[in-house]
């Protein structure tokens, strides 16, 4: 369902992740209220194996989500290395 970007902060210059939905989610109501759920989730979380969200902000009516960036490879990768 969404789409992960690395991005700029503007205003600190630190790096950070930008999700947003895919897009063939994008029209989906259902979709952007799932985004904006997760935020009110995890905007209030600090532990070091959860990533902090820091905005959730919107660009045209589509909600997007704002959050640390960590290096790394991503799931899949991860994932088909295997344990």
């Amino acid at each position: 369902m969404g789409v992960l970007h690395k991005g700029r902060d503007p205003r600190s210059g630190r790096p950070v992740g930008i999700k947003t939905l895919g897009e063939a989610h994008r029209a989906s109501p259902r979709c952007a209220e799932a985004l904006r759920s997760e935020f009110q989730f995890l905007k209030d979380l600090q532990h070091p194996n959860i990533v902090r969200v820091h905005e959730l902000l919107e660009s045209d009516g589509v909600p997007f989500l704002v959050m640390e960036w960590i290096e790394g490879q991503d799931l899949r990768a991860r994932l088909d290395a295997g344990r």
